[in-house]
């Protein structure tokens, strides 16, 4: 027998998976990484190398969209963008993707998930960028 969870249980599971994300005085943190790996089922929080350039700092996540059913009926959230901002170029990096963790109130970070750029992303001078959209999807298996 296989578990089949309906669009309206998706959105639901998907609305107090955010909502425990919020719980308590956890924190909900976006960070750019930057050594050239693969995001797989068995990384820790050491299998990704933050970035260093010249005004970075990682975004705590305050607001979200609220969960939706998207065009191929699945339980969509997107969360508001993280943008950063190279302010310099005495520290170059070549971006690979982002990692998102979790901070409970007095405990250590947890890694939630990561994403890779389709391709990477140089950060070498001050008007480099990168723009993030974390989307989570609940998919069913059938």
């Amino acid at each position: 027998m296989n578990l089949v969870v309906p669009q309206v249980g998706a959105l639901a599971l998907l609305e107090e998976l955010i909502a425990a994300m919020y719980t308590g005085a956890g924190v909900v943190t976006v960070h750019l990484y930057q050594n050239n790996v693969i995001p797989g089922p068995g990384d820790t929080l050491a299998t990704y190398t933050e970035a260093t350039f010249d005004g970075y700092a990682a975004v705590n996540v305050t607001t979200l969209g609220l969960p939706f059913t998207n065009v191929n009926g699945q339980a969509e959230q997107d969360w508001n963008g993280s943008n950063f901002a190279m302010t310099g170029s005495t520290t170059p990096n070549t971006i690979y993707g982002y990692y998102v963790t979790l901070t409970p109130g007095g405990g250590s970070p947890a890694l939630l998930w990561a994403e890779r750029f389709s391709a990477p992303i140089s950060m070498s001078g001050p008007t480099n960028t990168i723009n993030v959209y974390p989307q989570l999807t609940a998919i069913s298996e059938f």
